[in-house]
């Protein structure tokens, strides 16, 4: 969708892909009418159309074009590379690749196929990262355990003292229970185990806190302490503390050198601070254990309609990276803008990355290789340019962002950090 406007008496074009709109308000008058497009990205665009025919004919063709109704035809499947790739982006971060490197230190993990053709489990990967003693016997008990099949898998190894992050969906309520409700955990009374609950909201909670946090920083009519109601009633902060603070639990590989198994009901590394690590973190906790990204990126927050699924537990991960880049600015190698792009992908993709549900669904679709990948047109010199944080020092120790209020510097909301007015 291109947009003209003019601009000291010439016409500047806005590209707007239709899978961008989020929702759309229309006002006719009698001889005119107005259209305000609210974007997934939080921008919001205002259309003054002379002609009332002509605002609903407008209307009605971007509300059929932005709700395709099937993956197949959004934009990114037919998105065609105007430049010359110099890496090809499906063949990065691959699992095979990346246990090469964990194999260098330790040889007490084993690739196993057991969830050949998602059999076993339909949202992790056809090969898996698992103890080299445990059989596949052993795996199929614990994929029966766990709620849809998540049985743990390896999601960090500490090099220098060899303790692991393990993570998982969760187990049954209680011996006798059948899948997980939202309430299950191992038995506290496991030998050498040390039970840590750390509560996250509901998904449903989630969303309106969302909502209300994008309604605050839209509204321009309350002066400041209506303003900072707003924000306190939207719990934004609240959020991000819950979190951050539940992410201090894996403080126990690196104090005590104990391994760590992190579940919830679905399913600290120092190269995770450059940018192809921050890929690569992407690739392996997100996209590699079937992230619904189709189901939680629906609509952010603009749209009337609610969805079940409908959630921004992927905006939660950016704002605490952006935390703790505002608290360590020399600590990533990447800037804002370069967490941004990737929640403004994630929502409105233009390449075959994020659409879908899990890598089975991405497999059926086809993507690869005949679609271009978001990493293709990313890791280009040009473009990594952008997002360079030029503050950055190389620096390999644990790096512990603070949890209190007092030390959340310039909360942002938004992939933009702020509400754009067009």
């Amino acid at each position: 969708m291109t947009m003209f406007k003019p601009s000291n008496r010439t016409f500047r074009s806005l590209t707007l892909l239709h899978s961008n709109i989020d929702s759309i308000d229309k006002r006719v008058a009698c001889s005119s009418g107005t259209i305000v497009i609210k974007c997934e990205d939080l921008h919001i665009i205002q259309l003054d159309i002379p002609g009332t025919e002509e605002c609903l004919n407008i209307v009605n063709s971007t509300e059929a074009l932005s709700s395709p109704g099937s993956v197949t035809l959004t934009y990114s499947l037919f998105q065609r590379p105007t430049f010359e790739i110099m890496e090809d982006g499906w063949c990065s971060f691959l699992l095979e690749q990346e246990f090469e490197f964990l194999s260098s230190m330790t040889h007490k993990w084993h690739l196993s196929c057991i969830s050949e053709d998602f059999s076993l489990c339909p949202s992790y990967l056809l090969v898996v990262v698992v103890p080299k003693a445990i059989n596949d016997e052993v795996l199929h008990k614990a994929a029966m355990f766990h709620h849809s099949s998540c049985f743990p898998v390896l999601s960090y190894y500490h090099e220098r003292n060899g303790a692991v992050m393990m993570r998982s969906s969760q187990p049954p309520t209680s011996m006798n229970g059948q899948w997980a409700k939202k309430k299950g955990f191992e038995k506290a009374q496991h030998p050498q185990w040390m039970r840590i609950h750390k509560y996250r909201k509901r998904f449903h909670i989630l969303q309106e806190s969302l909502i209300k946090l994008v309604q605050a920083g839209s509204d321009k009519l309350h002066n400041r302490d209506g303003w900072l109601c707003k924000m306190q009633a939207a719990s934004g902060q609240t959020r991000i503390k819950e979190l951050l603070t539940a992410a201090w639990a894996a403080q126990g590989i690196e104090r005590e050198g104990a391994s760590v198994s992190v579940h919830g009901s679905e399913g600290t590394d120092s190269m995770s601070r450059t940018t192809r690590g921050f890929e690569a973190l992407a690739v392996s906790e997100w996209l590699q254990v079937g992230h619904p990204f189709l189901q939680h990126c629906a609509q952010p927050a603009y749209s009337n309609g609610e969805q079940k699924w409908q959630a921004p537990a992927l905006l939660l991960f950016p704002y605490h990276v952006q935390q703790t880049h505002q608290q360590l600015p020399c600590s990533s190698k990447f800037n804002e803008q370069f967490i941004i792009m990737h929640c403004e992908h994630a929502y409105a993709p233009q390449f075959g990355t994020f659409p879908g549900n899990s890598k089975n669904e991405r497999a059926k679709l086809e993507l690869c290789p005949k679609i271009m990948s978001l990493g293709s047109w990313l890791n280009r010199s040009e473009e990594l340019g952008k997002f360079q944080n030029y503050l950055f020092e190389a620096d390999s120790h644990i790096i512990q962002p603070w949890c209190v209020f007092t030390y959340f510097k310039g909360f942002k909301i938004g992939f933009s950090l702020a509400c754009t007015h067009k």
